[in-house]
């Protein structure tokens, strides 16, 4: 006996049909979701910055071509370092050789150079220091040779030699710091009445000549006198 077919239920296909429907929409939503993803992730600057290099390859290797980048930068720069370091040490070992390299006596030493109007100090041949100074007149040339130190005075108060008739008469000066290194009255000293701007070349020929002396400006002269001991040589040449 052959079963008839139930009637249709017209719900339950309503029901079937509208379940469907659902399931094609999540689909398509879902395939725009993935596809949006990916997208943000191809166009975002740095979508990888933040990532670990073993989670996205890209990435990796671009991380790894920065370090690298950095350290040719950094192998650059510590060379450049070593060359210029190199370079500066050179420079001073051959300004100390061009300073050291000077045929003067051992120990401490004076060299004034009448033309220039310059004393530079020695010490076992390398130069220490310069100043400008100012020697004798036309009539009272500072004399040339080679002396030593032999007093040290200071303070110290100069009187003229000669007397007011004569050209060469001066007004008793003070000085703070003198050395004689010949007799009859030479000396190196300081000279606070001369200015600055008046040592130097051709200064022998000027208004602030000395009667034979060596003048030197004052902070120079305290220098010197604490650093020249008794015995200290002296080279005057012209």
């Amino acid at each position: 006996m052959i079963k008839p077919k139930p009637a249709p239920n017209r719900l339950q296909h309503t029901i079937h049909w509208l379940l469907g429907c659902v399931g094609v929409v999540a689909l398509v939503i879902a395939g725009i979701c993935v596809n949006a993803s990916a997208i943000a992730q191809v166009r975002a600057p740095d979508s990888g910055a933040h990532l670990p290099f073993e989670g996205h390859a890209a990435t990796g290797q671009r991380g790894e071509a920065t370090a690298l980048h950095h350290a040719d930068n950094t192998a650059t720069s510590a060379a450049l370092a070593e060359q210029n370091t190199s370079a500066f040490k050179s420079t001073q070992a051959a300004l100390s050789a061009s300073r050291c390299r000077h045929d003067e006596p051992p120990g401490k030493v004076m060299a004034v150079d009448l033309a220039t109007q310059e004393i530079v100090f020695y010490r076992d041949g390398c130069e220490l220091g310069a100043s400008l100074i100012t020697t004798g007149r036309a009539a009272l040339r500072t004399p040339t040779g080679i002396y030593h130190i032999f007093a040290k005075y200071s303070p110290i108060r100069f009187y003229s030699p000669w007397p007011k008739s004569s050209p060469s008469y001066y007004a008793p000066e003070n000085a703070q710091y003198a050395m004689e290194f010949a007799g009859g009255g030479f000396f190196l000293h300081s000279a606070p009445w001369e200015p600055p701007s008046a040592f130097g070349p051709n200064s022998e020929n000027g208004s602030f000549a000395s009667h034979g002396c060596i003048h030197i400006p004052t902070a120079t002269m305290q220098w010197l006198y604490s650093w020249a001991t008794i015995g200290t040589t002296l080279i005057i040449s012209s």
